[in-house]
């Protein structure tokens, strides 16, 4: 069992590998043929957003449209950024959000399952079909075609199963990780929160203030005192020292990396 454990973990990650390798084809196809896609993608939100705020009935609600709105665009700027798809990469400051992810893209690939199973009989009764019937322009049309879908059948099978085992390995080393360094960063980011307590209230009042993502010149313009902005600098330099490390290491900060 053990044996078949090591065997499996080694499939699982030389399966991720391609996956990544498409993953950097996409963003290279991307670059080259739709260099303004995340434009499009912001113009896009900022339009839904406009008639989702117009039939909004209290300000909570449009609040929260907002926020939402906010979070879909820094997603949209990261996966640019890093080039990585949010449902393939751990977000080790929000390990929960990757688990919904996972377990998403699992459920996508579940649903593909289920298509295969309902293709694989249909095909497999036309191509038998065909064959009873005899030879013609009509059959023979059929028969091929027939092949074709049970080979595009197999090959989605293929991919679905493999997706399928691979989330499922993927999330068990999430949920490894929040039990283990993420909860001891949390508990890092609490003794942070009350040293840094001056400046996160800044970024949080500017960050209410702000219908779009604030820029550091608007978290600027809200500080008053000195202490704040010694606190912002630390924070920034912490930031900065915490990316350095991170670009340096990171295969690590992938779901297959843990």
């Amino acid at each position: 069992m053990k044996k078949k454990g090591t065997i499996q973990k080694k499939w699982m990650r030389c399966f991720q590998k391609k996956v990544f390798q498409l993953e950097g084809i996409k963003f290279k196809i991307i670059d080259k043929l739709f260099p303004n896609y995340d434009e499009y993608l912001e113009k896009r939100r900022k339009k839904i957003l406009k008639r989702q705020l117009e039939i909004a009935e209290t300000e909570e609600e449009r609040a929260m449209l907002i926020e939402s709105a906010k979070t879909q665009t820094l997603e949209i700027k990261k996966e640019k950024h890093r080039r990585e798809n949010m449902n393939y990469h751990l977000d080790m400051n929000n390990p929960q959000k990757t688990l919904f992810w996972l377990d998403y893209n699992k459920q996508v690939h579940k649903r593909g399952l289920k298509k295969n199973l309902i293709k694989f009989p249909i095909l497999i009764a036309l191509l038998i079909g065909s064959n009873i019937i005899g030879f013609g322009p009509l059959t023979t049309s059929i028969s091929i075609l027939s092949i074709l879908g049970l080979i595009t059948e197999t090959i989605s099978t293929f991919i679905n199963t493999n997706c399928v085992l691979l989330q499922n390995y993927n999330i068990e080393r999430v949920n490894r990780y929040i039990e283990g360094p993420y909860k001891r960063q949390r508990q890092k980011f609490a003794k942070q929160a009350i040293e840094y307590s001056g400046v996160t209230s800044v970024v949080s009042q500017t960050l209410r203030e702000n219908e779009e993502i604030p820029q550091v010149e608007d978290v600027i313009q809200n500080i008053s005192t000195s202490e704040q902005a010694k606190q912002l600098l630390e924070l920034i330099q912490q930031e900065m020292n915490y990316r350095g490390i991170n670009k340096e290491q990171k295969g690590q900060a992938k779901v297959m990396g843990l």
